[in-house]
């Protein structure tokens, strides 16, 4: 990703340095919210020794003079919710958190809100687009077959869970029949109980997860064991990719979510 944002801006990727030592990273993209006015931060990596010394401020310093030379008037990130320290340093620089819109809690945003809702939510649904996506293609933009002020809380929440995974139904359709028997699932939504439970109903699939959720670093870190020791990539896999815990369907709802699917993507049609 990184190449592909210098490639479209010189200035996209930024080293801090320490002297001469390089100390961190700064990753911008300059496509990702350019329509809406809005600047992506897509990596900020400061070195250990160096952190809670000033350095995150300035890195997220540079980043804002260089979007808003480019004329952007925000800045937006994904922070995983693990990441506590780099999500206080965040929210103290003045990063808003989306779930704050509704005045809620983790808690109650990925477990109360399904317990005092219903699977299929009276038909709820909506285009979860908060920003412009590659698959399917659209620009940012949220559209709801609902007005939100006579939704509760709960309500809003499991719509938005319901059509994230009903829209990764639709868009994988394309791989074989669309039929899934199993499903690993990795990141940090992975670690929602809740959503999981969701996504195998919608998809009446098992649904996975292994012990280390994030993905891309337990890649690299397999790459990295293979080449320097040789270590087969078979028995990498076996000992870091085993199922860590599975949910199964509630075969009960596999029509009420095929009615959906329908729904979902005739609302996405009716977007243009």
């Amino acid at each position: 990703a990184a190449r592909a944002h210098l490639q479209a801006d010189p200035q996209s990727v930024l080293r801090l340095l320490d002297g001469d030592r390089p100390v961190g990273l700064v990753d911008l993209d300059p496509r990702r919210g350019q329509a809406e006015g809005c600047g992506w931060l897509s990596l900020l990596y400061l070195t250990p020794e160096v952190r809670n010394q000033g350095y995150g401020i300035q890195a997220l310093a540079r980043a804002i003079v260089r979007f808003r030379e480019q004329g952007r008037q925000s800045l937006q990130l994904l922070v995983a919710e693990e990441n506590a320290p780099a999500r206080r340093f965040y929210e103290r620089e003045g990063f808003r958190v989306l779930r704050d819109e509704l005045g809620v809690d983790w808690k109650f945003f990925d477990v109360t809100a399904c317990a005092e809702t219903k699977p299929g939510n009276g038909g709820k649904l909506m285009l979860p687009y908060y920003e412009a996506e590659n698959t399917p293609a659209v620009p940012a933009g949220v559209v709801r077959n609902f007005d939100p002020a006579t939704a509760s809380k709960a309500e809003q929440i499991r719509c938005l869970l319901e059509s994230q995974a009903l829209t990764m139904r639709r868009h994988s359709a394309w791989q074989g029949d669309g039929s899934f028997k199993r499903i690993r699932v990795t990141g940090g939504a992975s670690k929602s109980a809740t959503f999981r439970q969701i996504l195998a109903d919608v998809f009446q699939a098992k649904i996975e997860t292994v012990s280390i959720a994030n993905s891309a670093s337990l890649g690299a870190a397999i790459r990295a064991a293979n080449g320097i020791d040789n270590t087969p990539f078979e028995d990498l896999y076996a000992m870091f990719c085993a199922s860590a815990s599975v949910i199964e369907p509630d075969a009960s709802l596999r029509g009420l979510y095929d009615g959906m699917m329908a729904d979902y993507a005739a609302l996405e049609s009716s977007r243009g």
